[in-house]
């Protein structure tokens, strides 16, 4: 319903707008995230106070290779997660969110302990983190191949090659391959260098963890804020942060999916632009009738019921012990 805010897209009549003008382009997605996951967690740790992790003694104290270790010691995880983010970077417009979700829904559903994800679980980090890095390999397919971005950072992209006069599509694969092998070699350099960089600050960093709250919370306040307006300069995504974000804190206390509510509002405008595409051109049962979107239905319904299903069965075999 939040990402059905604005103007409808087929009529052009405002929805949900409630009389407001600043409402007619929708909600925007950057200010929604930043209140619910960044200010959110703000309210919480003023509330609960201390810091953003305890300090441990020096004897316990991890280091960047064992965050290395961990990593490589979840290799399946590590690939899983990977491949993850190369399809949902492949898929235009849906972006880095959806794969750290997905991602993210993938490693609680697969580990031996989903009851600790939340509070120090590394698969929680290493799968969505995997995908995150993955993603824009996975971006270049249809940004190069197609001309279509499959990302801001890809849409970037495009704009400048267009603007060296280099136009994405089937003829750059075969007349300028030399510089689509370029754009690859620099991703992966790219990617070399920040995990350099991230090893060598590291423990410097992880100091930030253990600043107390009163004084982290109003720097991290300012940022949020600011970065919510720099987005389209209107005051109005200031507000739409703070709104969020008591919803965002009351959905975290009532154990409410966040991350739920993101996908949702990031594929609803997708998912009503296609929907009205497809009932024009097959009509309203074209679900049924076209064989990829029934499979994909299908696979819908059953990925629904396996943890209805693994559910029931647990409690048997608990009643069984």
């Amino acid at each position: 319903m939040v990402s059905f805010v604005g103007l409808d897209y087929i009529t052009g009549s405002a929805r949900f707008t409630f009389g407001q003008l600043i409402l007619w382009d929708g909600i925007n997605f950057i200010p929604v995230t930043i209140g619910l996951f960044a200010i959110t967690e703000m309210i919480e740790m003023y509330i609960s106070g201390g810091s953003i992790a305890k300090q441990i003694s020096d004897n316990k104290q991890k280091t960047a290779l064992d965050g290395i270790y961990a990593a490589f010691s979840k290799i399946g995880l590590l690939l899983r997660g990977s491949i993850i983010g190369v399809l949902i970077g492949m898929i235009p417009g849906i972006g880095g969110s959806v794969a750290n979700i997905l991602a993210y829904g993938h490693a609680m559903q697969t580990s031996k302990e989903p009851d600790i994800f939340g509070s120090g679980n590394p698969e929680g980090i290493i799968c969505p983190e995997a995908a995150n890095n993955a993603k824009e390999g996975g971006a270049l397919i249809p940004t190069l191949a197609f001309g279509i971005p499959g990302s801001e950072g890809m849409a970037i992209l495009l704009g400048v090659l267009i603007m060296i006069g280099l136009v994405p599509g089937p003829e750059m694969l075969s007349k300028h391959l030399d510089i689509v092998f370029m754009i690859v070699f620099v991703l992966v350099i790219g990617n070399i260098f920040a995990t350099s960089i991230g090893l060598l600050f590291a423990n410097k960093f992880q100091r930030i963890t253990i600043i107390k709250a009163k004084q982290l919370i109003p720097v991290i306040l300012i940022i949020c804020l600011i970065g919510s307006y720099v987005i389209n300069r209107h005051f109005s995504d200031i507000i739409i942060t703070i709104f969020f974000a008591i919803i965002g804190y009351f959905m975290k206390k009532l154990q409410y999916s966040r991350a739920a509510f993101i996908t949702a509002l990031v594929l609803g405008i997708m998912f009503e632009r296609y929907y009205h595409i497809s009932v024009r051109l097959y009509g309203y049962l074209f679900i049924f009738i076209r064989p990829i979107s029934l499979i994909i239905f299908l696979l819908t319904i059953i990925s629904l019921v396996i943890p209805f299903v693994r559910m029931k069965r647990s409690k048997e075999n608990e009643v069984n012990i």
